[in-house]
């Protein structure tokens, strides 16, 4: 989880995925992978927004990351405009 807490979300989705890949029948990774997908992509979105201008509805998309990822500092930094 430490990519993410950098905000390298791609670079955690690959990691999560070469676990997955090693350890297909162990239930606690398939879910981080997920949790790490749905950070990557509310991250992703919140920065398209912030890009376009759109900062409140990129605040609300980094708030969505947040939802599975509660202790990621990033995350609140960039809600904030860090």
């Amino acid at each position: 989880m430490i990519e993410t807490c950098f905000c390298r979300f791609d670079s955690a989705v690959a990691l999560a995925e070469k676990t997955w890949l090693i350890d297909r029948v162990n239930s606690e990774v398939e879910v981080i992978l997920n949790n790490v997908r749905l950070v990557a992509m509310a991250c992703a979105q919140g920065k398209d927004l912030s890009k376009a201008g759109k900062f409140a509805e990129a605040s609300v998309a980094y708030g969505e990351g947040l939802k599975y990822e509660p202790s990621n500092p990033e995350l609140y930094l960039l809600i904030v405009g860090y």
